[in-house]
């Protein structure tokens, strides 16, 4: 009981900071309305399900999976801070290399007898299991680098146009229609959507409102600084979108907020405008990759698409609009 319960309370929390380096898929990073790492628990839960009727609960067989991983996880944790020390020639170092270096030594040592001993009643399933799981967050990362590369790019060719400070912002059409952007941050996929909307529909919007919510999630909430410096990053970006509509000719103002869901804060949001436009539509930004797979589901929120649904039945107009990328062209 004591090893399960030390279980659940690091393990969300490696897989949190595991998913802020992108080596597991970015939503075990967010936080539930309690402030714990939902998603970690789940797929933790759910795992542990699993390997009970696999092994019919067998506690032999159990207690040979845990003691190979648990002491993967000591030998990993002991070379880092030989890495540590090694790396940091402060004051000690000499003494905590020896001891990390000789408690990794220990923990080699009692990670291959077990292994060997054990292979036969438990111990190739978990080490095929882990290593299964190495290659997944392997290709998860890979991913990730490839669509930041992608991203990057965008984000060039995008932030390139020319911003223009005009002397009196235009004013504000209360009667005209009014586009709704939401938006995640200042970057090549908001201000793509921007023209795309001036494209679809030249001419019909006159004013225009950002909105975004900063998202608390585990790499964030480390105290009231770091919320406070997350506040002030969205309302920058939020600025940036509105100097770039006036300079277009746009009346624009925007909404921010802060919250642990993305989809409960825009929803938000959009029920405030609501109130406050007569004739508005809403706008957001999709990535669309060229022959969608598994990895392109599974890796990218489908925020876009709830959202939409929950305006759609809230009888207000919404529109996605697809961001074409091509993971094969990075580079």
């Amino acid at each position: 009981m004591v090893a399960a319960q030390t279980g659940f309370l690091g393990g969300p929390r490696v897989m949190s900071n595991m998913a802020v380096d992108r080596w597991l898929p970015r939503r075990f990073m967010n936080l539930s309305e309690r402030l714990v790492m939902k998603d970690g628990i789940l797929v933790m839960g759910l795992s542990a399900i699993a390997m009970i009727l696999y092994t019919h609960a067998s506690v032999k067989i159990l207690v040979v999976m845990y003691s190979i991983n648990v002491f993967v996880t000591f030998t990993l944790s002991q070379f880092g801070m030989v890495r540590y020390w090694w790396a940091n020639h402060g004051r000690g170092w000499v003494k905590g290399l020896l001891i990390n270096g000789t408690g990794m030594a220990l923990t080699i040592g009692i990670l291959i007898v077990t292994t060997a001993l054990k292979f036969r009643e438990g111990g190739w399933v978990t080490m095929g299991v882990t290593g299964c799981l190495i290659g997944v967050c392997f290709a998860v990362r890979r991913h990730y680098h490839d669509t930041l590369i992608a991203l990057r790019d965008l984000n060039k060719v995008m932030g390139s146009l020319p911003v223009k400070e005009l002397a009196e912002a235009p004013a504000k059409q209360p009667n005209a229609h009014t586009a709704v952007l939401l938006v995640s941050g200042y970057n090549g996929v908001g201000i793509h959507s921007i023209l795309e909307i001036q494209r679809f529909f030249p001419g019909h919007f006159k004013n225009f409102v950002f909105l975004s919510v900063g998202i608390i999630d585990s790499d964030r909430f480390k105290g009231r600084a770091e919320i406070d410096a997350l506040m002030r990053s969205v309302e920058q970006d939020l600025s940036k979108y509105k100097r770039l509509a006036n300079s277009m000719g746009f009346y624009a103002e925007w909404k921010a907020d802060l919250g642990t869901d993305v989809i409960t804060g825009l929803d938000h949001l959009c029920q405030r405008v609501d109130d406050e436009w007569d004739k508005k539509v809403f706008f957001m930004g999709q990535l669309a990759f060229e022959g969608e797979t598994f990895w392109t589901r599974l890796l990218h929120n489908q925020t876009s698409f709830i959202l939409h649904r929950k305006l759609l039945f809230n009888g207000l107009a919404a529109v996605i609009l697809p961001i074409r990328l091509r993971l094969e062209e990075a580079t």
